[in-house]
């Protein structure tokens, strides 16, 4: 059953039925400014990173602001023309052209895929289109399935080999409709059906009715693994010792990943997901649908895109990580507003977007008690305590699947590190609580 009245909400904030709260005079520029500062500051010690950030009102950029470097070997600042890997940012885009396909009658989010994929092995459920778009399916994610292979991921990773290892699936991880588990093959999967439905391959078919329409000349689905992209951003991650490294990213995974966009092509994706004018109106009434699961209960994931609130108002929002390439984009419709986040590094993406969205509402933000809180620093109320031997924490522990850390003994004291990130120091607090900063 589908979410109408979610849906309905957020088609008259979109339509321009609610009042706006800011004007564009009413942005504190300063106080964005101040943010930028204070992150940047807290990044001042990485050894490589680069990152810009777009905050939009009323259809205009009223702010934006680039840091660090595109290509940190030839000193290449980061700019508006920056071309960065935005990862599953690409599936808005894939749930946009269900959405429209639906939207035309062409399918229907209710037919099993095997309708249109009728080689896709019978794992003994009904899988439908919903399922794949809402991450419902049961249908294991490739990122695991790579994982559990030992298959590098810095290896070439195309498509057709990934829509292959969709085929080979021979069961399910539950009942479809049972649970919400993301899952980047069902969008894969996705893929093959809008080609098979339009009969076209599915980065033309994306360039043909959405870039060109929304002019996002610098905006394309990555078909070819070694790809020479003007202005493109050299992604990085953080060896043991803090070192930068250079990641490789030869990956063309279709639907769920490798969009390929700049800052300002992605404010027009965005302005047209606020504003779509009256005839993809309906389209994105669709796209912004969810639906729940099979006991009813909710799960706010709609057409590649996540329906969520910040603050009590209407957050919808994405995030994209893949080779060290990290990115947010999210709207805001009942201010009109929306934010876009691109980085060449590993960082926590909904954590910096929630602070300009918090700036954003409440007009400004204690940037002193941010930097505090990541300066590394215990306060009064945590005095460190002896550890005794550091070894007897050391070892790898697992966080959730294909995610684990690394605890390791340095010195007098440890350090943790997460699959490919830079090892931070890990103070103790308690005889078993750490502060890692």
């Amino acid at each position: 059953m589908l979410n109408h009245s979610r849906a309905a909400v957020l088609a008259i904030a979109l339509c321009g039925g609610l009042p706006l709260s800011l004007a564009a005079s009413d942005i504190n520029l300063e106080a964005l400014q101040r943010l930028t500062h204070a992150i940047d500051d807290i990044r001042s010690d990485y050894p490589a990173y680069g990152s810009s950030i777009t905050v939009v009102e009323d259809g205009e950029t009223q702010f934006f602001s680039a840091s660090g470097f595109a290509n940190v070997e030839h000193q290449v600042p980061i700019t508006e023309d920056t071309v960065f890997d935005l990862a599953s940012i690409a599936k808005t885009f894939t749930g946009y052209a269900i959405a429209q396909l639906e939207e035309s009658g062409a399918l229907s989010t209710d037919d099993d895929i095997r309708t249109h994929l009728p080689n896709f092995p019978d794992l003994g459920h009904d899988i439908t289109i919903a399922h794949l778009l809402h991450h419902t399916s049961g249908i294991k994610n490739w990122t695991t399935l790579l994982w559990r292979m030992n298959w590098p991921y810095g290896d070439e990773i195309s498509y057709d080999f990934l829509l292959r290892l969709a085929y080979a699936q021979t069961e399910l991880d539950f009942v479809p409709g049972e649970r919400y588990e993301y899952s980047n093959t069902g969008y894969v999967l996705l893929v093959a059906i809008i080609e098979k439905v339009t009969g076209q391959d599915f980065a033309d078919w994306m360039d043909e009715r959405v870039f060109t329409p929304l002019s996002m000349d610098k905006s394309f689905f990555k078909t070819e693994s070694n790809l020479l992209t003007p202005n493109m951003a050299q992604a990085y991650y953080f060896g043991n010792e803090g070192q930068a490294l250079v990641d490789s990213n030869r990956t063309t995974a279709l639907g769920s990943s490798s969009l390929f966009s700049t800052a300002p092509d992605m404010v027009k994706w965005m302005n047209h997901l606020m504003n779509p004018g009256e005839s993809q109106q309906p389209v994105v009434e669709r796209m912004f649908t969810t639906r729940p699961l099979n006991d009813g209960s909710e799960n706010n994931y709609a057409y590649g895109i996540v329906i969520d609130e910040f603050e009590g108002e209407p957050f919808i929002n994405h995030s994209g990580s893949w080779a060290s390439y990290t990115s947010h984009m999210a709207l805001m419709p009942e201010r009109n507003s929306a934010l876009f986040l691109a980085q060449n590094f590993r960082a926590n993406t909904q954590a910096i977007i929630n602070l300009y969205a918090e700036t954003l509402i409440a007009g400004d933000i204690d940037t002193d008690s941010l930097i505090a809180s990541n300066s590394g620093d215990v306060t009064d109320q945590e005095e460190p305590v002896q550890l005794g031997d550091p070894s007897q924490f050391e070892g790898t522990f697992r966080l959730g699947e294909a995610w684990f850390v690394n605890i390791r003994s340095s010195g007098d004291g440890l350090t943790i590190q997460a699959n490919g990130e830079r090892a931070f120091p890990m103070t103790p607090v308690e005889e078993d609580l750490f502060r890692v900063s």
